[in-house]
């Protein structure tokens, strides 16, 4: 079984002489090593023909030829840290007794994860499995674990059903064996077989539930359950009432509220017990009473919302607190800060930077007040602070990780990019770990994404500076940020002063026709050569997958997007060729065969590169196996499906000028056109009318779709590829909203789907980019205005990350697309501006340069968000070209081939 979803990931623990791990580089969870106190509290109890499998997560007793079937009753068994060892005692010569297999959290940190609030509730608790061979069994190690773990307490196993009365004691129906299905996104489901042996998802919800042709074998002996899911009680507390539900975690739910006497609405928070279980015995219940307590303590004090009754239902805690209005400070910075967009005339700076001052001053001044009452707020974040867009009014929220010295146990919870990375080996906090949370405050105000700060301690002074030019923010409060980022003594009270003295200088706004840059060739030249100096110094090819840095989302070591093959893709086009060390691994570990049959993630775009690298044979390879993908016809899109496929086709054809290509290409665009569907502004190749509607933009939407129709139409002209893909490209551009003169698109076509995005995957640049394209071939001057609008949109320099997909260099990439086909300068003029900003995420690194990613703020050499994708857009930005980006521009020109 994996570890499960959203759980922190651990580093190895550290032996001998060997180096230390980098925080800031992705270690996944199967680089973890155990430590031995459960291990050795089994191996104790162990006989001599048991084995002892220890995973880095799980570890398994596997009997001598034992077998067990593929699914059917399993019994979960959950344990605190303080309980776990002994229970796992009781347990473990029960199931030996009966050569019944089982595994358990290998060690302390694993469970801790397990019962911690990012745990995912589905899994939560799980210290754990047995796996009885026969329903006759299950019921057996019931009745006899029953008596000795009835006196044990622990959490409530959310997807389970409790035995009897027992706290610890659970069961439910899966699977045992792992049979899992991978979608053409490489989203892996977990399956069981159904009556008729055909594969069914094995649900694991946090909620009980039996599959339909399965029947609780217990249900006439066990009382009426509790899944813990309490909305469905009509009144909490005596006196409130639920309306709806604002977010569910592990720790328990948040929920909209009203006082049903009066009709106040009001947020009531519910704590689970012993989630969250600290060294020290404090859990989440235990932090919900505090949060109650202090709370209490500053009323009056107009920093946080008032702390009304607190109660307990079941066994969970609940208080009611006041609804104050507002959105979280980040969604404010998000919704009002000029600096990521086009245009901003001088009024709306002029208005930004005081309200930037203000709520500056304001956030010290309420820091301060807290200390007043000897209270260590530890987790102060944009996400933790509720702003009232009208008056600017601030209130701070989830004290769950505030402190106060002499009274309460030790803790230390901070939001990641909010404190020093020294904070990871402590478990407390003092006053001065707030000082440094506020300086990050004042610098999340203004940027994108302060958690760079936390690995490039030179980040805040560098990206102030440059805002301070473009909009003439005061060096006060720059220093004010450095004071506070610096001093373990700060001096609040001086740092709320200096903001609120400063004089404001004039500024004159900006307009896109404004924005540009002056190219900076040499520091552009000098990092494209840093991207692979480090890359060639921490190659590392006896590693099996992460042979270079690599962020979380990695399934496939060689797919084109977060694996190494787009890394040597990237190498190959800058610098001319691969190391024959990574040649070699590449070699090495290239199989014929992956998850995904797409462009993006799979063997299409895996054959596309390994024949830009010469190696014929591993590529035609590729090509074989994906045409014969049984995910091929699952999903139509660009980036993850046939239409990738159908893609790589033409690719093949044009550089060998096999018609068996062409014949593949033209089968797959006669499929897209016979599949598509109708809507009222155009078609798209997933449901439009569903409830979220169908996804949008180059790698998921139909204008990818109509990307490749539009060069299949070059290479064959049947003219209904390309009334196809008109119709394609329309459907995506009916989705597209302006904002400010700027032209985004959501995700999906929903009316859900309110965030618009400029990026290249998702978004603007992406949808651009073949616009752009459909303008060169039809020259419709419509295409022609949509560009120049959607150039307004993704003329940025400062963005949450720097990469290709969703990040800097996507936004660029189109920028130059848009220079080379409108034969406009002032796109090359912002393209270098985008250079500029990316320079602001450069991360040094042994002997050269990298970037960080957008998962865990981790360092990523990839081609999606890493430097391989940077590095694509510097060196086109350098020295030209047409598109990197898996294009194929020179059928534009030639339309049919000769002989066709």
């Amino acid at each position: 079984m994996n570890a499960p979803a959203n759980t922190m990931h651990l580093a190895p623990a550290a032996s001998g002489a060997e180096p230390p791990i980098d925080p800031h580089i992705y270690q996944p969870q199967s680089a973890y090593v155990p430590s031995r106190e459960y291990h050795d509290c089994a191996t104790a109890l162990m006989p001599g023909m048991w084995r002892l499998h220890v995973g880095s997560f799980w570890t398994q007793l596997i009997g001598p030829g034992s077998r067990h079937p593929v699914q059917g009753w399993k019994i979960h068994i959950s344990a605190t840290p303080s309980s776990a060892k002994r229970i796992l005692s009781k347990v473990m010569p029960v199931c030996l007794a009966h050569h019944v297999e089982f595994k358990f959290a290998s060690d302390e940190k694993i469970l801790r994860q397990l019962l911690s609030k990012i745990c995912g509730r589905q899994s939560s608790g799980k210290f754990i499995t047995i796996y009885p061979h026969s329903e006759a069994m299950f019921r057996q190690l019931l009745e006899e674990l029953y008596p000795l773990l009835k006196d044990e307490t622990g959490p409530y196993v959310l997807s389970d059903r409790r035995y009897l009365d027992s706290q610890v004691l659970h069961y439910r129906y899966g699977g045992f064996t792992a049979l899992p299905e991978m979608d053409v996104k490489g989203t892996v489901k977990l399956c069981i077989l159904d009556e008729h042996y055909q594969y069914m998802e094995d649900i694991r919800a946090p909620q009980f539930r039996l599959p339909s042709f399965v029947n609780d074998a217990l249900a006439p002996a066990a009382p009426a359950a509790r899944n813990g899911d309490t909305r469905k009680t009509a009144i909490f507390g005596g006196e409130y009432r639920i309306k709806g539900v604002i977010k569910h975690s592990n720790a328990g739910g948040v929920y909209l509220g009203e006082q049903i006497e009066t009709g106040e609405p009001v947020i009531i928070k519910e704590a689970r017990p012993f989630i969250g279980i600290d060294k020290h015995g404090v859990d989440n219940i235990c932090r919900l009473r505090k949060e109650h307590r202090m709370l209490s303590k500053i009323a009056g004090e107009g920093i946080a919302p008032k702390a009304y009754k607190l109660f307990q239902e079941w066994q969970h805690v609940f208080y009611a607190q006041e609804m104050v209005p507002g959105k979280t400070l980040r969604q404010w910075t998000v919704a009002n800060n000029p600096l990521i967009h086009s245009h901003a005339d001088a009024e709306k700076v002029r208005v930004w930077r005081g309200q930037v001052l203000h709520i500056a001053a304001r956030l010290i001044d309420m820091v301060a007040i807290l200390h007043r009452h000897n209270i260590v707020f530890g987790d102060l974040s944009a996400n933790n602070l509720i702003i009232d867009a009208d008056t600017l009014a601030l209130n701070l929220i989830d004290f769950e990780g505030a402190f106060e010295p002499g009274v309460d146990a030790p803790t230390n919870m901070f939001t990641p990019g909010y404190g020093r990375m020294s904070r990871m080996e402590r478990d407390h906090i003092s006053f001065a770990d707030d000082y440094y949370a506020l300086g990050n405050m004042l610098l999340a105000l203004v940027a994108p994404n302060p958690t760079v700060n936390q690995i490039n301690e030179d980040f805040a002074r560098a990206y102030f500076e440059d805002v301070r030019i473009a909009s003439g923010l005061p060096q006060a409060y720059g220093d004010c940020m450095q004071h506070l980022l610096t001093r373990a003594d700060a001096d609040l009270a001086q740092c709320a002063a200096m903001l609120r003295a400063v004089e404001l200088p004039a500024v004159a706004g900006w307009s896109l026709e404004q924005l540009a840059a002056e190219p900076d060739i040499e520091f552009c030249s000098v990092m494209l050569k840093q991207i692979f100096d480090y890359n060639q110094n921490v190659m590392d090819v006896s590693q099996s997958a992460r042979m270079l840095p690599s962020g979380p989302k990695m399934n496939n070591p060689l797919a084109p997007d977060r694996g190494m093959l787009g890394v040597a893709y990237a190498w190959h086009k800058v610098r001319g060729g691969i190391p024959p060390e990574f040649r070699a691994w590449i070699e090495r570990h290239w199989q014929p065969s992956a998850a995904s049959p797409g462009m993006s993630n799979g063997l299409a775009g895996s054959a596309w590169i390994l024949s830009e690298l010469g190696m014929d044979k591993q590529a035609q390879a590729a090509m074989q196996a994906a045409g014969m993908h049984r995910h091929l016809f699952g999903n139509m899109s660009l980036g993850f499906g046939a239409s990738g496929y159908g893609m790589a086709n033409l690719y093949f054809w044009e550089r060998t000028r096999d018609p068996a290509y062409l014949v593949q290409a033209r089968k797959i665009a006669d499929i897209l056109c016979d599949t598509a569907i109708t809507h009222e502004h155009g078609v798209a190749w997933e449901d439009p009318y569903a409830s979220q509607g169908a996804a949008v933009g180059l790698q998921q939407g139909a204008s990818g779709i109509a990307l490749f129709l539009l060069y299949a139409w070059c290479a064959t002209r049947e003219a209904r590829y390309l009334e196809t893909g008109e119709r394609g490209l329309a459907f995506d551009l009916a989705c597209g909203r302006e904002v400010g003169g700027s032209l985004g698109f959501p995700r999906r076509s929903g009316a859900g789907s309110s965030i618009l995005l400029p990026y290249l995957a998702e978004g603007s640049a992406g949808v651009g980019c073949v616009v752009l394209r459909y303008y060169a071939v039809t020259g419709n001057h419509r295409y022609r205005d949509i560009a120049v609008r959607i150039k307004a949109a993704v003329a940025q320099k400062y963005t949450v990350v720097p990469g290709l997909h969703d990040g800097l260099a996507g936004l660029g990439a189109f920028l130059l697309d848009a220079a080379e086909f409108l034969d406009d300068k002032h796109c090359q003029a912002l393209a270098h501006r985008v250079a500029q900003g990316i320079k602001l995420f450069r991360i040094e690194r042994d002997g050269g340069c990298i970037f960080p990613g957008l998962d865990e703020g981790k360092l990523i050499t990839d081609y999606a968000e890493g430097s391989a994708g940077i590095a694509l857009f510097l060196h086109r930005l350098l020295h030209g070209g047409g598109s990197f980006d898996f294009m194929l521009d020179s059928l534009l020109a030639a339309g049919v081939r000769e002989g066709q």
